[in-house]
């Protein structure tokens, strides 16, 4: 099997596993291997021809090649991209591996730089109030909307298909599907329940299910329609984005930094995620400033008692 025929054969195989932007995300990933070493056989790649592979990447002089959304541009692969490419890379192999296709895995020795820590990066509380002001001012579904994903940390995909028939307002719960349909359970406040109970006395009265109907169909509001409405929220409130995610995973992340910095414990924090692990929700979520490093060891270190010398 050559290194092209692998590749399909493990889109093929996570089609239905994974959730369909994920599945594109790989694809997208390993078109750069296939570009260089399609033809090759799969069970004779060595760790030179990856490293080879690699040092393509790193040479590369255009960023956002054949993006969907993102226009070409000239510049070097962020260390992030790179990232994702031997990530993607190794996934395959590691597929390839199991499934008997190979006897041995040359990506084992393929070693990941480690990454710069960057700041953490999530919306404000001040933010957070300026957004639900927008929303508020756009009208009831946009406030129910950004209301439900900043209270109970979904993901987008997850408001996006939320349904009426798995909403319980009295209990404040909902049943979301995310990450491949992957079915869990999203707990929200009073106010958030007084938001949603606000959109559903003006929704269409229409077949569809949806919590969150579209304004062309009334049918589901897609993942991409959730992050146009946070983009246009944003701009009506004036939030510029430097750095800070003014879209849903932004939410969700603020949402995780607010729950550990008031003492929520690791593992609570990642169930209400829906992570698969804490090692998750520690790489992601548990990072913090210098500054913010100093002021939770002050809360939690006991004072040194020294003796005064004359």
């Amino acid at each position: 099997m050559d290194v092209s025929c692998a590749i399909r054969a493990f889109l093929l195989a996570i089609d239905g596993e994974v959730a369909p932007s994920t599945a594109t995300w790989y694809a997208r990933r390993l078109a750069t291997l296939e570009h260089v070493l399609g033809p090759q056989d799969m069970a004779g790649v060595t760790i030179d021809d990856l490293r080879h592979w690699r040092a393509g990447l790193l040479a590369q002089g255009v960023r956002w090649e054949n993006h969907a959304h993102r226009p070409a541009r000239a510049g070097k692969l962020s260390p992030h991209t790179m990232h994702a490419n031997l990530r993607a890379v190794k996934r395959l192999f590691h597929w390839c591996l199991a499934e008997g296709h190979i006897t041995h895995d040359p990506t084992a020795r393929l070693r990941l730089a480690p990454l710069a820590k960057e700041p953490p990066k999530a919306v404000s509380d001040d933010d957070l109030v300026r957004l639900l002001e927008a929303a508020a001012g756009s009208g009831p579904r946009d406030l129910a909307l950004v209301a439900f994903i900043a209270d109970t940390a979904c993901r987008c995909a997850g408001a996006a298909g939320a349904r009426l028939s798995e909403l319980d307002l009295d209990h404040r719960y909902a049943v979301v599907r995310e990450k491949g349909q992957k079915q869990r359970t999203v707990f929200f406040g009073n106010e958030t329940a007084l938001a949603l109970l606000q959109w559903l006395d003006v929704r269409p009265a229409d077949p569809s299910d949806a919590l969150f109907v579209n304004q062309r169909d009334g049918g589901f509001l897609s993942p991409t329609g959730v992050y146009q409405v946070f983009k246009r929220l944003a701009r009506a409130a004036g939030l510029i984005d430097d750095g800070r995610r003014y879209n849903p995973h932004g939410l969700r992340h603020a949402w995780a930094r607010r729950a550990l910095q008031a003492g929520m414990d690791l593992g609570t924090v990642s169930e209400i995620m829906g992570h698969t692990g804490i090692e998750v929700t520690a790489r992601f979520y548990a990072r913090w400033a210098d500054r913010e490093l100093q002021e939770r060891k002050e809360a939690y270190s006991r004072p040194l008692r020294l003796r005064r010398l004359d």
